[in-house]
């Protein structure tokens, strides 16, 4: 019984039957057999917000990729934040962004520098990748009524040229809801 993990997908379980599991590619499960679980740290919700919309961002100031999901959580609950997304840069032009996640105005976070994702090389060639990022927000002020919107923002390197969702890749950001 418990929770395993493997590189994309987070698994619970009661005596070795898988009864829920988050993942890449969704949810699955029904969530039966779990229980004796007292107090916080239950799941509450799953939400999940998805884009394929193509966008480029070519601008040393952070500004929104079109990846953003809203939530409604209880009083005192914790949001667990998964975000999995495709980027597209151009080895032979130094390109990196950075990524800023907020809650509504409030910054969670922010990349070090605009180059936290970066490509080079002498030869030309393009680097598509798909980028992951979480984020524990340990309080988000929620009051059970009131929808908070969580939003991924970039920025490139020196205003660069970089694209995300390129031809219509799925990108992803996915909240979970803990209970208090």
């Amino acid at each position: 019984s418990g929770i395993s993990y493997a590189a994309d997908t987070i698994k619970f379980s009661t005596n070795g039957i898988e009864r829920f599991a988050i993942s890449n590619s969704g949810l699955s499960g029904d969530g039966s057999g779990l229980t004796g679980i007292s107090g916080g740290g239950k799941v509450l919700q799953v939400i999940e917000g998805t884009s394929t919309s193509q966008t480029s961002v070519s601008t040393t100031t952070y500004s929104d990729i079109g990846l953003a999901v809203d939530i409604t959580p209880q009083t005192n609950s914790k949001v667990l934040v998964l975000v999995n997304f495709q980027h597209n840069m151009n080895s032979n032009q130094e390109e990196g962004f950075g990524i800023k996640l907020l809650r509504g105005s409030t910054q969670l976070y922010q990349s070090a520098s605009q180059a936290e994702w970066y490509a080079y090389t002498a030869s030309s060639g393009q680097f598509q990748n798909r980028a992951t990022f979480n984020f524990y927000d340990g309080n988000p002020g929620g009051n059970g009524s009131t929808a908070l919107t969580y939003k991924i923002q970039a920025a490139t390197y020196a205003s660069r040229t970089v694209e995300f969702m390129v031809n219509g890749s799925r990108s992803t950001i996915t909240l979970i809801e803990i209970g208090a």
